[in-house]
């Protein structure tokens, strides 16, 4: 169980409130998480667009092209977290549904995962301004790093999803 607990405070440096999916807080715990994941979204929305208005000022159809697939993955994830089904459809988060430590492990162990990597790419994206900023030009592979970090954070937040459906 102390590896849970650990896995739950690196939860818990971004979602202060989390419970770890005490029985009567999980829908709480759940729509923290997807709060701080559609925050951390429009963070990185945000900056997507800076470089995208740098790149199409400044004629950089590469960088421009990268930009506008960051914000796609981008606009898939948030709509695969707005969408996410929760609440009595599903037995996870109804108070007679218990649910294995083993299992809990898990959802703990995505929602750190997600948020970790949400929080990585803001922080490279914010990396990537200033590289254009400063006129670096060896920024592509720094895009397709983001972007292939958002793909991942989408994976594992199917993944986490098929998991709290499966709970019977």
């Amino acid at each position: 169980m102390i590896t849970g607990l650990t896995v739950a405070a690196r939860v818990v440096t971004f979602v202060a409130d989390y419970q770890s999916y005490k029985q009567s807080k999980r829908k709480e715990d759940d729509l923290a998480v997807r709060r701080f994941i559609l925050n951390r979204s429009n963070s990185a929305r945000g900056q997507t667009n800076n470089i995208l208005k740098w790149a199409y000022k400044n004629g950089n159809s590469d960088l421009e092209n990268s930009a506008k697939g960051i914000l796609q993955e981008l606009d898939l994830l948030k709509n695969e977290v707005n969408l996410a089904e929760t609440g009595i459809k599903w037995p996870f988060f109804t108070p007679k549904c218990s649910v294995d430590v083993n299992t809990l492990e898990k959802i703990i162990d995505f929602d750190a995962g997600i948020l970790e990597e949400m929080e990585q790419v803001v922080k490279a994206l914010r990396e990537m301004e200033l590289a254009i900023a400063e006129e670096e030009y060896d920024i592509m592979k720094g895009m397709i790093m983001i972007d292939t970090a958002i793909g991942r954070t989408r994976d594992n937040f199917r993944g986490r999803i098929e998991l709290i459906k499966g709970q019977k």
